[in-house]
């Protein structure tokens, strides 16, 4: 088994959903990726993240697998959200801000290859 970073980077929230990162052409494998929550996050801050794969059959589309709504508070606990490597062809990850400052994430996709 390998585990390899695919891509990463920092995107900014706004108030419509965004795609920050996705793979469009069929490579079925393990994807995962972990989002991290920046200090800046606070209290009036709320934001979406969703974790889409890819469904084959009956019509082949993208399906929201994971939906995590965050909402920020003056003392915030979590630094990231961790969605583990899950089977598919495709996957898309993409960020809302629902209230609040737009906020720059730093995120990473991993890839799990081989048993």
């Amino acid at each position: 088994m390998t585990l390899t970073e695919e891509a990463n980077g920092a995107t900014t929230t706004t108030a419509s959903e965004a795609t920050v990162n996705e793979i469009t052409s069929d490579d079925l494998q393990y994807w995962g990726a972990t989002v991290f929550i920046p200090s800046a996050f606070t209290t009036g801050d709320t934001m979406e993240i969703r974790f889409y794969i890819w469904a084959s059959n009956p019509t082949a589309s993208l399906e929201c697998l994971y939906y995590v709504p965050l909402t920020g508070a003056a003392t915030y606990n979590e630094t990231a959200i961790y969605f583990p490597p899950v089977q598919t062809k495709r996957y898309r990850i993409t960020f809302k801000r629902t209230a609040g400052t737009d906020r720059a994430f730093k995120w990473q996709v991993t890839k799990q290859t081989g048993g």
